[in-house]
């Protein structure tokens, strides 16, 4: 009998947990410091801005995975990165790994952006 009660009280207390970490809103990161909800711009290398998608229009916002359409840039870093012109695409985004970013208390981010037409994906998307 205890250990049916204790097997109960500890699937309540995971059942719990899982169900506040899945429900309430989920941000994306505007300009590197802003929690926003559907951002119209999302810098996706914080240290020098060298990419950036912007002009976004989401199609899907809330579940697993968002997703959205604007105008991407990145530094051509030719002849350098400080003085270099910037190369643009229009572009597909996607945000995914939904989770919680250090100092934002409870709020739910995505925390990880692949944008079309780019090679790699930009993780850890966490306000700084």
């Amino acid at each position: 009998m205890r250990l049916s009660v204790v097997t109960a009280l500890v699937c309540a207390v995971l059942l719990f947990g899982a169900e506040t970490l899945a429900s309430g809103p989920v941000y994306g990161v505007q300009s590197c410091t802003k929690p926003r909800i559907r951002p119209t711009l999302i810098i996706l290398t914080c240290g020098d801005a060298g990419s950036i998608i912007q002009d976004i229009e989401w199609r899907r916002w809330g579940g697993s995975i968002a997703v959205g359409t604007g105008e991407y840039s990145e530094k051509t870093c030719v002849p350098d990165c400080a003085t270099g012109g910037r190369r643009f695409h229009h572009a597909t985004v996607w945000l995914g790994d939904i989770g919680r970013c250090s100092g934002q208390g409870s709020k739910r981010f995505y925390r990880q952006a692949k944008v079309s037409g780019v090679r790699f994906s930009f993780t850890r998307q966490c306000p700084v």
